[in-house]
């Protein structure tokens, strides 16, 4: 990976992931906005432009909460076997209390804030409704 191709992908994470504004990404990495601009609006590596993937991200927020929740059955499941097989090991134990703890916080936050059965399933229908959005907060509709 060349130094570019690196510094794209870090300004990506910093938008995409941290929900890091382009002005301050820019000011952090010693790009300029206008690089940013670009580089947020192309779609050459087939992925979709930074709001695409930023969309993309929230509407698995559901998808990852079912992860956790797997996760943490079989972490609980393979504990309870290791235990009535006499293999109890305290580093274990304590992974799967934390893995625990956050599942609740997951969960309550799940309750809190169901997932809308209204989400975009298909990479059109984000676009188009991260458009929507675009449009309704620079005063389109």
């Amino acid at each position: 990976m060349t130094k570019r191709e690196d510094l794209y992908d870090q300004c990506r994470r910093l938008y995409v992931m941290c929900g890091l504004s382009r002005r301050t990404i820019a000011q952090r990495m010693g790009v300029s906005e206008r690089s940013l601009q670009t580089w947020a609006t192309d779609n050459k590596d087939g992925k979709g432009t930074w709001d695409e993937q930023k969309a993309g991200i929230m509407d698995g927020e559901s998808f990852l909460y079912d992860e956790l929740m797997k996760t943490t059955a079989m972490a609980v499941r393979q504990l309870r076997e290791d235990v009535l097989e006499g293999r109890l090991d305290p580093k274990q134990v304590a992974n799967v209390e934390k893995l625990i703890k956050g599942a609740l916080k997951a969960l309550e936050y799940h309750r809190k804030n169901p997932p809308s059965n209204t989400a975009a399933t298909t990479k059109e229908e984000r676009a188009a409704q991260l458009q929507g959005k675009i449009r309704e907060r620079i005063g389109l509709r």
